[in-house]
């Protein structure tokens, strides 16, 4: 047997067995989430929308707007999640069956993500293996499904959002966009998308969606709810300050935490780099002009989301698994340019890294199951010290994937006049 054919068994082999090890991963992760309980996340949608169903009161506690801070066990989310959840606790109790409904509906729908992630990217061969390699492996789905959080529903939306602004079903995306927006309000500020593209149909779309969810709303619940949460608690939420702790992958929490600044200091800093990155997107967007391509606007996209989660001011670690979208597109620009996939490609593993670690729920003094360090692609725990600090890089793979998509941007619209220059020639 020749050289080549020994490299060709030696690389099926290993990729063979990283894809049993990663199907492995997933189902062990993937049962891991409910074999210790689920986090208090979920229990406070449920047990509020319990007594919701029984009394006609949301938001109790709105007479005192500290118990909405950050990081508050309380139901802080707009009515609509509630409206949803109503039908399986009618009777006033939450039962484990609504639980396990809810623990099998979060894979569904990250499956169905992922499946169209694929279709919308047109991911092929070794790209579509590796990217299905890397959900399969992805910490922040994991994290998502323990807390049975709202992020993988969100996730499905926006991926059928990037797929209609790319297919131009303007209106469509608008209205998935406008159910995201109503299930938890910051994906509104993908919005400035469609604003800096003037997807001007998209826009009335959302304005529409999201006045349709709020008459349903103003139909089954009480206006004086659905007033107070508007009009009191979500002001409130917008001024929150940004708070340290790992949970926070923003990256306002690093300046906190390491540079030693107050919260609203840190707050005023990472408007200052959203601003700064505004910019750059109308700099980019310039350049491209009006014939952005199918191609570049996913990956227009998926940079406002990298966006997005970097300058919130509380960026939690469920949050990235929306980064799902800014990876397949870039995976989407690096199969399509040999040369730039070899530029980039480290990079991209860089910012990949950190998102295959588990942030714990404690440190591991606790003694809880969730502040154990987890095991590694669910072979074993690797040295805490180790583990801990691919958690702490966390925080910069949203920045990364920024830099990296603008890289991809700026360099396919470079290479396009490059060709168009020597035909010309």
């Amino acid at each position: 047997m020749d050289s080549v054919k020994i490299r060709r068994v030696l690389k099926t082999t290993g990729l063979s067995a990283l894809v049993v090890l990663s199907a492995w991963h997933f189902l062990f992760a993937y049962q891991q989430a409910r074999k210790f309980n689920f986090a208090l996340d979920f229990q406070i949608f449920a047990q509020t929308t319990a007594v919701f169903s029984q009394t006609g009161t949301l938001y109790p506690q709105a007479d005192d707007l500290e118990h909405f801070d950050p990081g508050t066990p309380i139901y802080k989310f707009p009515p609509l999640l509630a409206l949803l959840i109503r039908p399986f606790v009618a009777d006033g109790s939450v039962t484990s069956t609504v639980y396990n409904g809810h623990w099998i509906l979060q894979g569904v729908l990250f499956l169905a993500a992922a499946l169209l992630c694929l279709r919308v990217t047109g991911l092929k061969r070794g790209w579509a293996v590796a990217f299905g390699i890397l959900l399969v492996n992805y910490e922040p789905f994991f994290e998502t499904l323990w807390r049975l959080q709202l992020e993988t529903p969100i996730l499905l939306l926006l991926v059928g959002c990037g797929w209609a602004l790319r297919k131009r079903n303007d209106l469509l995306a608008g209205a998935l966009l406008g159910i995201a927006v109503m299930l938890k309000i910051y994906p509104v500020f993908l919005a400035g998308y469609l604003l800096f593209r003037w997807r001007w149909r998209a826009l009335v779309a959302l304005a529409s969606s999201v006045s349709v969810l709020l008459l349903i709303e103003m139909f089954l619940m009480d206006v004086g709810e659905i007033r107070t949460y508007y009009f009191r608690i979500l002001p409130y939420l917008l001024s929150e300050p940004p708070v340290g702790g790992s949970e926070n992958v923003g990256l306002a929490r690093y300046l906190i935490d390491y540079a030693g600044l107050a919260g609203n200091v840190a707050k005023r800093c990472v408007q200052g780099v959203m601003i700064l990155g505004l910019l750059t997107f109308v700099g980019l967007f310039r350049r491209g002009g009006e014939g952005s391509s199918e191609a570049k606007t996913w990956l227009e996209f998926g940079l406002f989301i990298s966006l997005m989660l970097t300058v919130m001011p509380n960026s939690w670690v469920n949050y990235q698994l929306l980064l799902v979208i800014p990876l397949a597109a870039i995976f989407s620009e690096l199969q399509s340019n040999a040369q730039s996939a070899q530029r980039w490609l480290p990079w991209v593993a860089l910012a990949v890294l950190p998102l295959l670690f588990y942030q714990p729920c404690a440190d591991p003094s606790v003694g809880w199951p969730c502040a154990q360090t987890p095991s590694f692609l669910g072979l074993g725990a690797l040295p805490r010290g180790l583990h801990d600090l691919f958690v702490l890089l966390r925080g910069f793979s949203a920045p990364l994937l920024l830099a990296i998509g603008v890289g991809l941007h700026y360099g396919g619209r470079s290479q396009s006049t490059m060709r168009a220059s020597s035909h010309e020639a």
